[in-house]
């Protein structure tokens, strides 16, 4: 195989990893927010990849690598210039190209995350020209090659300024300046909006887990020895930092709040990735693995400083998990690079808090002007029925393409308190009594409230009694103790719904003593969460099929 055609499959590959990353950031954001903005959130994920892509191609790749100049390249409309001399050696201009639209890509669609739940098409709009005209551009091109940065001695091998600081500050200064979403913060406290589905967030994370992998080989573009030896220490490094600060970060929820937050976890994992991407080329796995430590206390005490003092409300992470863990990222760097601080290396420390300023500074400027102006002339915000409502799109189709995303009780929600010993035996606990109020009805209706791991325990109780007939129904709630207390990304969960079943019978002939003693006999453990029973009186009942009322509808069947 020759140095032209592994190379052009090396970047193939890598561009192929990387492009995961889209799915994987939509995926993550998806499962972060309710329910009902699912299909909005779709949406601006999409409008955002290809708004970032044309707007590269456009006029962003010009100015990143055309000309020679030091802080900006030429104005090239869709990439007509030679590019020949300044290319990766084998790597064809085109694929070159798509490699870098896919980072930028990838950039947008972080900022997009922070948006979420609350933004326009407009603002999602502006965040991907922002990134792809008028930041990304710059900032690589100062980095890379004949950049001024580079010349500095500026090292960030795989994008924790050039696509994660930046991400972070845009995305910081476009949530400043939209607003925290409706319901977040309530008489200046801070509640958390959970969102639908960890199981969405946990394929996201591990896509992009895996779409790094992609990143750190697209950051070589060559297919030397050099190049190798380089790739195979960052991806040792990757995995290190990133095993690290995943569990970091669960230690530190469990510590602080009680109970292993896994969401926050997740966003350990990204940080760990996004705090080696500068240094995982010239760091030691030791090294590597106690950025990995750093990164999953910023993300676990960031996030939390984020929110409860910047009331900036970010509800995916992006702006701790990528904008701070990026800072990290750059100054571990500095400091432990193997031309880093503690090897001597005074000029590389201060060349990457010098290109940590200015990329910060400029991200931040140009963000601030075009979303300043769009808030302006065209807001940033959906209007506040529709937030109240949700981001879907009118119409059918797209409505009853997310049925999927409708809850539904999986197996391990269900697991309850069910298999614990009772304090108290039920001969002993507090006596039946049941209540006047529906003795002058002939009909009884008793709604019992449990556990749904005791219904087919309840279900053997009544049939024991003869009655066979009820309706069961999946039901979430809590009763006076909130439900189960849980942290979701720090901010403790007021109110936690928990999975129940309700289970509905009109009795007549049975007692009703013996269907609510029956239910109490099946469902008691002594703990909180057993349950409850109703007893209703029934004015009336009528039979479909015969027209029969009363006492004569429900005798074939006991069942509402």
């Amino acid at each position: 195989m020759s140095s032209i055609t592994a190379a052009t499959v090396w970047t193939v590959a890598g561009t192929s990893l990387v492009a995961l990353m889209l799915l994987g950031y939509a995926l993550f954001d998806v499962g972060s927010v309710q329910h009902k903005n699912t299909s909005g959130t779709i949406v601006r994920h999409v409008v955002v990849t290809f708004a970032s892509v044309l707007g590269f191609l456009f006029i962003g790749f010009g100015l990143f690598f055309g000309g020679r100049g030091g802080f900006f390249g030429v104005l090239d409309f869709f990439t007509l210039g030679n590019y020949g001399p300044e290319l990766p050696e084998g790597v064809p201009l085109t694929l070159f190209v798509a490699a870098q639209a896919v980072v930028c890509a990838v950039c947008a669609n972080i900022v997009c995350g922070t948006l979420a739940e609350r933004s326009n098409i407009a603002a999602n709009i502006a965040a991907a020209l922002v990134v792809s005209l008028l930041v990304y551009p710059f900032v690589n091109r100062w980095t890379w090659g004949q950049g001024w940065l580079a010349q500095m001695g500026f090292h960030d091998f795989a994008g924790s300024a050039s696509l994660n600081v930046v991400a972070g500050v845009v995305a910081f200064v476009a949530a400043a300046l939209m607003g925290p979403r409706s319901g977040k913060y309530v008489d200046g406290e801070v509640r958390a909006l959970p969102g639908q589905s960890l199981t969405r967030c946990l394929e996201g994370s591990l896509l992009i887990f895996v779409g790094w992998f992609g990143l750190m080989g697209v950051s070589c573009l060559a297919f030397g020895v050099s190049s190798v030896d380089a790739f195979g220490q960052a991806v040792l490094g990757m995995l290190a930092a990133s095993s690290v600060s995943a569990l970091t970060a669960m230690v530190a929820t469990k510590a602080r709040y009680g109970g292993v937050d896994v969401p926050m976890a997740l966003n350990g994992l990204v940080g760990g990735l996004v705090a080696v991407s500068s240094g995982a080329d010239v760091m030691s796995p030791l090294f590597c693995a106690l950025a990995g430590v750093a990164a999953g206390l910023v993300v676990v005490f960031g996030t939390e400083r984020v929110e409860r003092c910047s009331k900036v409300d970010d509800p995916v992470g992006s702006i701790v998990t990528h904008g701070a863990c990026g800072v990290l990222g750059l100054v571990l760097a500095g400091i432990f690079g193997e031309s880093g601080l503690i090897f001597g290396g005074f000029g590389t420390f201060v060349a990457e808090l010098v290109g940590l300023v200015a990329i910060a500074a400029w991200a931040a400027v140009f963000s601030w002007i075009v979303f300043s102006i769009v808030k302006r002339n065209a807001d940033l915000r959906v209007l506040d029925s529709e937030e109240t409502a949700g981001l879907g799109l009118s119409g059918p189709s797209l409505n009853n393409a997310f049925m999927e995303y409708l809850p539904e009780l999986s197996p391990a929600a269900l697991q309850g308190a069910s298999a614990r010993t009772p304090d108290l035996p039920i001969d002993v606990a507090v006596p039946l009594a049941l209540m006047g109020g529906a003795d002058s009805c002939t009909l009884k209706k008793v709604e019992v409230i449990c556990r749904p791991t005791r219904l087919d325990g309840l279900r053997e109780e009544l049939n024991r009694i003869g009655v066979t007939g009820m309706t069961v129904s999946d039901v979430r709630g809590c009763g006076e103790q909130k439900g189960a207390r849980e942290t979701y990304r720090g901010i403790p969960v007021s109110v936690e719904f928990v999975p129940k079943v309700q289970v509905d019978i009109v009795v007549s002939k049975v007692p009703v003593e013996d269907v609510v003693f029956a239910a109490r006999r099946a469902l008691y453990t002594g703990h909180i969460g057993d349950g409850k029973v109703f007893v209703y009186g029934v004015a009336e009942a009528v039979k479909v099929r015969t027209g029969e009322h009363g006492f004569d509808a429900v005798q074939s069947i006991d069942v509402l």
